[in-house]
Order: C-alpha cells, then sequence, then structure tokens
C-alpha cells in the first residue's frame, strides 16, 4: 500500500513493471501547466524526484517541452528564470 501525498503534491503508484511512478502537474515553457512523470525502484525514490520536479516547477523553473528546440529553451530560460534566481 502506497503513502498519500497531500493534495496538489501529485500521486505516486506502483506500476505493472514493479516500477513506482510519480505524476504531477508542471510550469512548461509557454506559460501553460502539463502533467509529467518521475520514476523510482521505491516509493521513497519516486516520492523524492517528485518533490524535486515539483520545487522547481514552484520556483519558476519550466520543464521543456518536446516540440522546442534546444536554442529556444535557453533564449527563454535566460530571459525569464536566470532573473528570478539572481535575485
Amino acid at each position: 500500500m502506497g503513502k498519500k501525498n497531500a493534495n496538489g503534491g501529485g500521486s505516486i503508484y506502483q506500476r505493472k513493471d514493479g516500477r513506482w511512478e510519480g505524476i504531477a502537474y508542471v510550469l512548461t515553457t509557454d506559460g501553460t501547466h502539463k502533467r509529467r512523470s518521475v520514476y523510482g525502484k521505491t516509493w521513497d525514490d519516486a516520492h523524492d524526484k517528485l518533490t524535486r520536479l515539483k520545487a522547481d516547477s514552484n520556483n519558476g523553473l519550466p520543464v521543456a517541452t518536446s516540440k522546442q528546440s534546444l536554442g529556444d529553451f535557453l533564449t527563454y530560460w535566460l530571459a525569464n528564470a536566470l532573473p528570478v534566481r539572481l535575485s
């Protein structure tokens, strides 16, 4: 039986292959929120990865979308995420 996350903290469940999957909505570079998954061998591994993913999203560091090039992401990051971290 898995542990329970707080409301808005994402979901963690065990897959058929034995791995644990954590899912949460995170900020993307275009300003929307999308569902992203992280995986771990144990519930605690998945929870740690999910916590880091949510913390990065809450600090304004977006995840890259599959349709965006690296150059576009770096341009966005320099303009938006870097000034937030420097202040």
